[in-house]
This record gives C-alpha cells, sequence and structure tokens, in this order.
C-alpha cells in the first residue's frame, strides 16, 4: 500500500533540487475556482530529466475524456521530418519514447499534430505503431562553412563528447590536409576516431571555394547519439570572418525510435467514367476543371470520334487531353469497353499529380448510341504533404487529454508519485484559466510559427490570456 508521508529516523536528509520555474509575465494569473485533479498514472514530464514524476510550471494539459481528470497533452516531439511514406518516426529524446511506452503501451495509437512544411497548415493524424525502441538509428553529421577560403592562420575544432562534455583539437594550420585533421581528432579524443572529417572536393578544409568541414559520427559511443554542436575556432584564422555551423543530419538513438504504420505517401487521382448504351458512331467531349482546383469553371477539349478500335479510342482521347491539358498531365490508361466506353484517366503528369481533382464531365449529345454518363473518383488524390510532419511536431494522446486546455503553474512542479514512488492523483488546485505568459518559458515550446499560433489558440479557446511575445 503506497503512502505519502515522509518515512525515517529524524535528521538532515539527502540534498534534492528544486528549481522554480516561472511561466506568467509579472506573475499575475487567473485560477478555476475549486480546482479538478491530476491523473498521476499516466502524468510524466520526460523532459524533466531525473525528476519524470515531477510536472514542471509550463507543462501543457488537457481533460481525459473518461473520468476528467487531468494530464499532459504532449508525450513528446518529433526529433526529425516525417515523410508520410516512411515507417518510422524519430522522437527527439529516448525518454519521449518511453513515455508512449508507459502511458499508452508497448503498441497502440497516438495523435500526431503539426504543420507538413515550416509555417504550413496544422493538421492532425492518428498514428498506429507497433513497436518502440526497434527501428534503425542514425549518425550525426554536422557541417561547418566559412563566409570565406582561409589564407593563413590557424584553427582549432571544439569537439563535443557523448557525455557532455568538450575538447579541443591542437592548433591545425590552415592549409591541414584531411589526413592531419582526422589525426587531430583522434589524438583529443583519446586515440577514438569518435568523428570523422570529410571535405567536399578538397583534401584541406578552408581553401578554395570555401570548402566545408563535414564531422560524422563515428565508433563506440559517438553513433546513434544526438550529439552538441561542435565548433570551429577561427580567432586566429586569417581570411574567415564567420563560420556557418549545421546539424546536417541529427543523431537517433534507437530507443528514440517508434515502428508505424506509414501514415500515407502521396497518392494519384484515378476516375472512371462510364458512358451507358451502346455507342457505334458520333463523338463525346471530356471537361476539366483546373488542375487540384475541384469547384473552378470547366474547360472543354474538342470533340473526340468515336471508334470502336480501343488503341485507336485511346489515342483519340489522350491527344485531345493534352491538347487541352498539357502532355500526359491526365493519362488514359484503359478503354474497357468502347461500345459502353468504360474509360480510366490517372491524374499523374506536372500539375496534377498528388492533388485532388473536380470530376470530369462528359458532353455525350454527339455520341450516337449513348444513353447516360457517370464519373466516379476511384482513387482520390493525396498531396505529397498531407501526411508529412516537420520536426517538433507534438506527439498526443488519444484519450481526450490531447485538447491543450491550460498548464502548471508558476513554481517548483507538481509531483504525481507518493514516497514509495507509485503514481498518485493530485489537486489541481491552482488550474491556470488566463494571465499573461512568457510563451518560451512553455514546456516543449514549438518555435514554428504556426505551431505557436496552434498552442496560443487552444489555450485561448479555453481561457483568456495574453502573451509576452506579442508586445
Amino acid at each position: 500500500m503506497s503512502n505519502n508521508y515522509v518515512t525515517g529516523l529524524p535528521g538532515v536528509k539527502t540534498e534534492r533540487s528544486a528549481a522554480y520555474r516561472r511561466i506568467t509575465f509579472g506573475g499575475d494569473q487567473t485560477l478555476l475556482a475549486g480546482g479538478k485533479v491530476i491523473a498521476g498514472s499516466v502524468s510524466r514530464d520526460p523532459g524533466n530529466t531525473g525528476n519524470l514524476d515531477v510536472l514542471r510550471a509550463g507543462l501543457l494539459m488537457g481533460k481525459i475524456t473518461t473520468g476528467g481528470k487531468y494530464a499532459p497533452s504532449i508525450i513528446g516531439v518529433l526529433g526529425d521530418a516525417y515523410d508520410g511514406a516512411a515507417t518510422q518516426m524519430n522522437f527527439l529524446t529516448a525518454a519521449m519514447a518511453a513515455e508512449l511506452t508507459r502511458r499508452v503501451g508497448a503498441t497502440g495509437t497516438f495523435k500526431i499534430t503539426g504543420p507538413p512544411t515550416a509555417a504550413g497548415t496544422v493538421q492532425t493524424s492518428t498514428i498506429t505503431y507497433s513497436s518502440v525502441g526497434a527501428g534503425a538509428g542514425g549518425n550525426e553529421v554536422q557541417t561547418f562553412t566559412p563566409d570565406a577560403p582561409a589564407s593563413a592562420g590557424t584553427y582549432r575544432i571544439k569537439l563535443s563528447k557523448p557525455d557532455g562534455t568538450f575538447v579541443y583539437t591542437a592548433e591545425l594550420a590552415f592549409g591541414a590536409t584531411l589526413a592531419a585533421c582526422q589525426a587531430a581528432i583522434t589524438l583529443a579524443l583519446g586515440a577514438v576516431a569518435g568523428w570523422v572529417a570529410s571535405s567536399a572536393g578538397s583534401a584541406a578544409p578552408w581553401s578554395g571555394g570555401p570548402i566545408a568541414l563535414v564531422l560524422t559520427a563515428s565508433g563506440t559511443g559517438y553513433t546513434a547519439t544526438d550529439l552538441a554542436m561542435c565548433e570551429i575556432d577561427i580567432t586566429s584564422l586569417t581570411g574567415v570572418a564567420t563560420m556557418t555551423e549545421v546539424q546536417t543530419t541529427r543523431g537517433i538513438p534507437v530507443a528514440g525510435t517508434v515502428t508505424i504504420t506509414a501514415a500515407g505517401a502521396a497518392v494519384n487521382e484515378v476516375q472512371t467514367v462510364t458512358i451507358g448504351g451502346t455507342c457505334s458512331g458520333g463523338t463525346l467531349q471530356l471537361g476539366f476543371r483546373a488542375m487540384g482546383d475541384p469547384t473552378g469553371p470547366i474547360e472543354w477539349t474538342d470533340t473526340i470520334a468515336w471508334s470502336g478500335t480501343e488503341a485507336t479510342m485511346t489515342a483519340s482521347a489522350q491527344s485531345a487531353m493534352d491538347d487541352l491539358l498539357g502532355a500526359n498531365t491526365v493519362v488514359i490508361s484503359t478503354i474497357a469497353d468502347t461500345a459502353a466506353l468504360a474509360m480510366v484517366f490517372t491524374f499523374s503528369g506536372t500539375g496534377a499529380a498528388a492533388l485532388t481533382h473536380g470530376l470530369i464531365s462528359t458532353n455525350v449529345a454527339a455520341l450516337t448510341g449513348a444513353s447516360t454518363s457517370a464519373t466516379v473518383r476511384t482513387t482520390a488524390g493525396v498531396t505529397a504533404s498531407a501526411n508529412d510532419f516537420i520536426a517538433g511536431s507534438f506527439i498526443q494522446p488519444t484519450d481526450g487529454s490531447e485538447t491543450i486546455l491550460t498548464l502548471i503553474n508558476d513554481g517548483t512542479g507538481i509531483k504525481v508519485t507518493d514516497s514509495d514512488s507509485e503514481n498518485i492523483d493530485v489537486d489541481y488546485a491552482e488550474l491556470v484559466t488566463g494571465g499573461q505568459i512568457v510563451f518560451d518559458n512553455i514546456v516543449n515550446a514549438p518555435t514554428d510559427t504556426s505551431l505557436i499560433t496552434y498552442v496560443k489558440d487552444a489555450l485561448n479557446a479555453a481561457g483568456h490570456y495574453t502573451f509576452e511575445d506579442t508586445f
């Protein structure tokens, strides 16, 4: 049986630190009278290293549909952009992936919320996953590009290590070869080739071009690890004023991978036009709306002469569409029966692929023997980005708490376990319903403009907030 009392003999106990966090600007906020209850069994803060059972101030919260208790609205965030056709998602940290397993299970479903591209329209999809921590990791790649070629002097590389510390290489001459650069790196790391140096098209980084230096994590402890950025000390390097440092590829720990059923790749629209009766002569026309505009005006092809020969009929229809829409914008792939004119069209060309289109229209007034005409969308078009999500998108539960309503108030956080480390429900006495918020202090605060707007709108849909970054 659990308890929440301090046990043991009197005396000074082991030191524990409690960091006070402030998310309100000026300390003013409005609270819900009477408060609510936080469900301890489903509440953790995976970003609060060492104290996952303490919900930090600024953690976004929502209400579980069944029972009405509160829990975190965000389980984690994507560490890498997701392509809808992929069967793996990568969380920002392994702790976030572990929280998905703890909160939802080894398999199940979660929601992902974010735009397909930076500053795009925020969308939400439900994702089915089959395992956590069984995917393919990835090695860190960092690229360092000077603003101009080096002409003299020396430089040093500040190398990051898996334990979070850094070490400098010895001074390297501006024209040092890659081999010399690699030797200095290996020596600095203690005969461990933790970083492998490469350079595009040159044996000497910073030379003509200017040529970038690329560092790839390698070896025990460095592979499949999200490492801090290395740095290039250019204070003694002549000719180089600035150095652009980019994490080209984030290191992906295997434990942070989630194997999923692909959300869906881009799909080309397919429509089938069937003309009833028994055609024997005459002409028809096909009508198309502007590509990607299902409600736009209809434009018609020239007349297409009927033919009892499928190849001839297909060629005539394709030629008429090409004249109207451009070569192979829409491709007629099958005419199953020229007498009944069952025709299949695929929207696969430039400007038409992976889009939803208006249904094809037909003019059969001059087609001998035609009695009816019908168009069916056999396969709906799916845009290339409809199932894509940017890095930083939210991984959320599906129990109702994914709807953001509030956040944890200023303070040292709310602990959701007792002294036996067992889950307990906790009074949510200070449930914030309004105030002036420092947005950057929100836990998992996004940097994408559309996600920022999404969070602010969600909070204001339930409360009344202003945000420090607005003014």
